[in-house]
């Protein structure tokens, strides 16, 4: 005989002392299996999602926060210049990716890549709004 998933979900609840709220998710510890919890606790809110030693997460964060900088400049200095700047920047960075020896440097590198790159976000989208005021006019 094959178990409801009602009564499947209240066997679970149960086991975890938990209340399984519909919409939800279990994240606790079972067992071996260990989530990271926030400040490092063992007990408290589980991270989701789950923090990880990905390269990845460095270029996103830095290409967050690159936009702060590279809009002024491209105000400053043109939309034009910037982007050709940066656009060697880029490619700079790709260089020194593919040639890292170390993870630091690597790391570094896609910190780096992801300050130049952030271009493509915020020139285009000046570059429609610009295009499109003038042509408005």
């Amino acid at each position: 005989m094959a178990i409801k998933p009602d009564a499947l979900e209240q066997h679970a609840a149960a086991q975890l002392e938990v209340e399984i709220i519909p919409g939800t998710e279990v994240m606790r510890d079972v067992n071996n299996i260990h989530f990271a919890h926030a400040g490092c606790s063992e007990k408290g809110s589980i991270l989701v999602p789950h923090p990880s030693n990905d390269p990845k997460g460095v270029n996103v964060i830095t290409l967050v926060f690159a936009n702060i900088l590279i809009v002024p400049l491209s105000d400053v200095f043109g939309r034009r210049p910037i982007s050709i700047t940066f656009g060697i920047l880029v490619i700079l960075s790709n260089i020194w990716q593919a040639l890292a020896t170390s993870h630091e440097s690597f790391l570094a590198s896609r910190a780096c890549n992801g300050l130049v790159t952030a271009t493509s976000e915020t020139i285009m989208v000046q570059l429609i709004a610009d295009m499109h005021v003038n042509h408005l006019s």
